[in-house]
């Protein structure tokens, strides 16, 4: 719970005032950028629905979240292959992902 707060609000100062981000463009980001490993759990990456895998990494909190996808950890690379999303994107597809293990 503490993780999903930190998350939420480091989402929130990311986000210019007065700016949107669309849950569908959220989810266009996961759909291109993301699914193809996320979903089946290539080389590592922790699926959707995958409590256990995702358990260690959210206990390093969501900045450690941002800065692994960010610069890249493991088989992913910098950014998750979206080098031209946002971190704000960034934040908030790691809510997206993450929001059903928590």
């Amino acid at each position: 719970m503490k993780n999903r707060i930190r998350l939420a609000l480091i989402t929130a100062l990311l986000i210019p005032l007065g700016s949107t981000m669309a849950n569908e463009d959220i989810q266009a980001i996961y759909d291109g950028k993301c699914s193809a490993c996320h979903i089946s759990g290539v080389a590592g990456a922790p699926k959707l629905d995958d409590a256990q895998a995702w358990a260690p990494r959210l206990e390093k909190g969501p900045e450690a979240l941002l800065a692994s996808v960010t610069n890249g950890l493991g088989a992913m690379p910098a950014m998750g292959t979206c080098n031209d999303c946002t971190p704000e994107q960034l934040a908030a597809v790691i809510e997206l992902m993450t929001a059903g293990v928590k």
